[in-house]
């Protein structure tokens, strides 16, 4: 396997940089109907909530015979977010797709699901034996494993099981009101994100980095001021994301009211200095 294909909507993860082949948002690409030796070799890799707040919905390539078949391309799911599906969408695993019993590799983490940023603990998910060996001597040569991080995960198994009831609905007024105030503001875009923590919002100007910068270097808002993530480094397509930004709704109601308070002040002003 030579190259990573990124079956899925553009924004893409850049970690499957260099060499990917990445299907747009909209794009028919179908891995079994591309005869290319590329797409043959490659490993179908489904991009991270962190970057596609959507959620996914089941789907089997088919042969020009109406038959399925994947050509033995691996299919490498990050599911991390599974907990975080809004507004009835249920998640559905690639381990449940017909055909890939010994395709489909799920990877997880602990540090989305608890809220624990930097707890590097996880799970890689295979019942392809061949493949399950070969990862395993890669765990077994790690010289560092994170012990506090095993600590923790360990723990946050004891939780009960309606411990995501709870935080979903959190997070779903946490988005609802970021979305509700970003779609208020002149010449704003921002789809409702269909999962996970995060929202992509098309802003009324040329350069996101340049806003992004100017937000922390030139401009304050009642003594504050607020960081966002520039929106083309998500993207595979060059291009794509120039007047975007990222945010996490990871704040609670109050501070969200504040920043897109701040974001609103900065607009304006941005645009009577770089007009």
């Amino acid at each position: 396997m030579n190259r990573l294909a990124a079956a899925g909507p553009d924004p893409a993860t850049r970690a499957l940089a260099p060499g990917c082949i990445s299907a747009a948002a909209g794009s028919s690409w179908n891995p079994v109907a591309d005869s290319s030796s590329a797409a043959r070799s490659a490993a179908v890799a489904v991009a991270a909530g962190a970057a596609v707040p959507a959620v996914f919905c089941p789907a089997v390539p088919c042969r020009d015979d109406g038959s399925a078949g994947w050509h033995d391309l691996f299919l490498f799911s990050d599911e991390a977010y599974r907990e975080f599906c809004y507004d009835g969408a249920q998640h559905f695993s690639a381990l449940a797709l017909e055909g890939l019993e010994q395709h489909a590799v799920l990877l997880d983490t602990i540090s989305k699901r608890y809220s624990a940023c930097g707890a590097r603990i996880g799970a890689l998910v295979t019942k392809n034996k061949d493949l399950y060996n070969a990862v395993l001597k890669f765990a077994q040569a790690r010289l560092s494993p994170p012990t506090f991080e095993q600590i923790l995960g360990e723990a946050a198994c004891d939780l009960p099981a309606d411990y995501f009831d709870g935080v979903l609905n959190e997070y779903r007024l946490r988005r609802d009101l970021l979305v509700k105030r970003l779609q208020a503001m002149e010449g704003v875009v921002c789809p409702n994100p269909g999962g996970a923590f995060y929202a992509m919002a098309k802003l009324p100007i040329e350069d996101s980095e340049h806003f992004c910068q100017w937000l922390l270097e030139s401009f304050s808002h009642n003594g504050a001021t607020v960081m966002m993530a520039p929106a083309s480094g998500f993207y595979a397509t060059p291009g794509l994301g120039k007047n975007e930004v990222r945010m996490a709704y990871v704040l609670n109601e109050a501070a969200i009211n504040n920043a897109m308070d701040c974001l609103d002040a900065a607009l304006k002003e941005y645009k009577t200095k770089f007009a």
